[in-house]
């Protein structure tokens, strides 16, 4: 069994104030490493068990729970649940840095049997390796990914104001006024004699 270490950026969507949802892994080719690894073919069971979410990797620093982990065809998405505020220091501060989008990078820890990889291109071993079957051992959000086409998509820092249709047509109205308005001074440009 080989153990590597597999960094990717995150897909973060707005949910509660002490959650993210995340990309753990695609099935993009990781170039720090070489490997695809192909998302349906990943082993769950073991992490599933202990969902824990470290922050680089570091065992003492534990900061927060995997509360749902799916695979598609694509990708590994995990809905991370922080510890509660004020329990961990560690935790509150990679909350708010990953919430603030300074950090949002994910890496896993995975081992795999080197007889379940095969070249992506036979003719060119420097294309890489597909791992077909894998295990998940652990999840961390980390600051630098390793494959840089993965992009957050969202995050839910605070509550928007809420905005009722009064507010929109309030908006709308300005906008028409100030159409109306570009469209007479142009009207009286154009007219006015020499």
């Amino acid at each position: 069994m080989t153990i590597r270490r597999h960094t990717v950026p995150t897909q973060v969507r707005a949910l509660a104030e002490d959650q993210v949802e995340v990309t753990i892994s695609t099935s993009a080719l990781v170039r720090q490493d070489g490997l695809v690894l192909v998302p349906q073919g990943c082993r769950l069971d073991d992490y599933r068990r202990n969902p824990i979410i470290l922050f680089n990797h570091d065992p003492e620093a534990p900061i927060g729970r995997a509360i749902a982990i799916s695979a598609d065809v694509n990708k590994i998405s995990a809905r991370v649940q922080f510890a509660p505020s004020g329990i961990s220091a560690k935790a509150d501060e990679i909350r708010g840095l990953v919430k603030a989008g300074v950090i949002s990078a994910a890496s896993i820890v995975f081992d795999y049997d080197p007889a379940d990889a095969e070249w992506i291109d036979p003719r060119d071993t420097g294309a890489g390796k597909r791992v077909n079957k894998w295990t998940l051992h652990e999840c961390s959000f980390v600051a630098v990914p390793a494959d840089p086409g993965a992009l957050v998509t969202a995050r839910a820092l605070a509550a928007a104001p809420a905005l009722t249709l009064a507010h929109y047509a309030a908006a709308s109205r300005e906008k028409l006024y100030q159409a109306d308005q570009s469209l007479a001074q142009q009207y009286w440009r154009v007219r006015r004699p020499a």
